[in-house]
């Protein structure tokens, strides 16, 4: 009886993950077969980013947009505003 142990075959989500036809300027991840918001990066550094074919990922990329730039313009509008 052996018990060796086969690699797994990636799944289609997985491999269209790694696919660099849907990768924009190497960064942007753009697939709109893959049903998935989230996608593993595919650099060696690890972490996620927004699959940008869901409309959901557009919507949050400017709601996160929108907070830092309302940050920024809090940061260097109230001391102004004290005096």
């Amino acid at each position: 009886m052996s018990n060796s142990i086969q690699p797994t075959q990636p799944t289609s989500t997985e491999s269209s993950d790694s696919n660099t036809n849907h990768w924009v300027v190497g960064i942007f991840y753009v697939n709109s077969e893959n049903p998935r918001l989230l996608v593993p990066k595919r650099s060696g550094a690890g972490g996620w980013t927004f699959n940008f074919a869901r409309p959901i990922a557009w919507l949050l990329t400017a709601g996160l947009f929108a907070i830092i730039c309302l940050a920024i313009a809090a940061a260097l509008l109230l001391p102004h505003m004290v005096h």
